[in-house]
This record gives C-alpha cells, sequence and structure tokens, in this order.
C-alpha cells in the first residue's frame, strides 16, 4: 500500500459482491462503510484464506510468507523487489489478524453471521491519510478476489470495476 510518510488512520469495509451504501464515521479520523462484507462461508474457511500462505498468495496484492503467532513475522514478497516485512501483532483464531506492514497496521475482524455465513472487517492505519481512497479500491479488488477464490473461481481474473473508477467511488465516500 502506499509508502510515504505521514500518519492518520481509515477503516474501509469492503463487499466482495457490491460496493457499500453509505458511510458513518467510527471515531475521530476514521471512516468506514455501513455494512462489513457478507461471506457465504463459515469463519474457519475465511480464516484459512486469511491465514495459509499459498491461499493468502491468491488474492492479497502480493506473495506472503506468514509466521501466524503474535511476534512471529510476515514477509511480503513482490516479483522483481527486494522482500518486505513486517510483525505479527495479534492472532485470536478465526477471530482477529493484525501485522504491521511497513508503517501502517493492518487489522482483520472476522464475525459468524448465521450458519455458514462470516463477516470480514479491515482496519488500516495509513501513512498518508490522503491515500484512503486509493487504499480502499486496492482492498475492494483484493476482498473481490478473496470472493472468488472462496466461491472455487480461478485466481487472477480481472477485477469487476477498473482501479480509477473505485478510486472515485471512495473518494466520495471517505
Amino acid at each position: 500500500m502506499p509508502r510515504d510518510a505521514g500518519t492518520g488512520t481509515a477503516e474501509a469495509y469492503v463487499r466482495h459482491d457490491r460496493p457499500p451504501r453509505r458511510t458513518r464515521p467510527h471515531r475521530a479520523g476514521t471512516a468506514g462503510a455501513a455494512n462489513p462484507p457478507g461471506f457465504s462461508h463459515s469463519a474457519d474457511r475465511l480464516w484459512r484464506a486469511l491465514t495459509d500462505d499459498d491461499e493468502l498468495s491468491l488474492w492479497f496484492p502480493c506473495r506472503v510468507k506468514l509466521d501466524l503467532r503474535t511476534g512471529g513475522t510476515i514477509h511480503f514478497l513482490f516479483p522483481g523487489e527486494e522482500p518486505d516485512a513486517g510483525q505479527v501483532l495479534e492472532v485470536l483464531p478465526k477471530q482477529v489478524l493484525a501485522f504491521s506492514w511497513d508503517q501502517e497496521v493492518l487489522r482483520w475482524t472476522l464475525e459468524p453471521a448465521g450458519p455458514g455465513r462470516s463477516t470480514l472487517a479491515l482496519a488500516n492505519s495509513l501513512q498518508d491519510p490522503a491515500w484512503a481512497a486509493r487504499v480502499a479500491a486496492g482492498w475492494h479488488q483484493c476482498i473481490e478476489h478473496l470472493g472468488a477464490l472462496l466461491d472455487g473461481q480461478p485466481a487472477g481474473q480481472e477485477p469487476s470495476r477498473p482501479i480509477d473508477e473505485l478510486v472515485e467511488k471512495y473518494s466520495r465516500l471517505l
């Protein structure tokens, strides 16, 4: 995600099947959509997609190698670049995964939402709040890929909407 210095926090909930309908304030310096993304899959299945290196690497912005324990290391592997590393900050199995990435913190929260259903929320602290719409658009596309993975569709499909269109949308929402 953005690598510029700065401070701020934004929270974006992005549905894999449709964009959020409206935003609401959460707390100072944050914004989010009214509904976290719902999946027709159990929290167990969603947790595996979030914590298994091979599955995570299919929908995350890069290949990932995760030492799944508080204090463990998460490696971000972009083709042709030096590996980057962060620290695993919190692990509550099938509930919360938080880790650092550059100077940002990503905190994923899963909740059961009925039989065979679950929700996923992402809070992403930002180095530069001016990047909030672009970051939300990027995660929107990643969550689409996650939804496709969970539904058994092939990896690497084209996003349903171009990134610039999503940036414009999130610029209005955030």
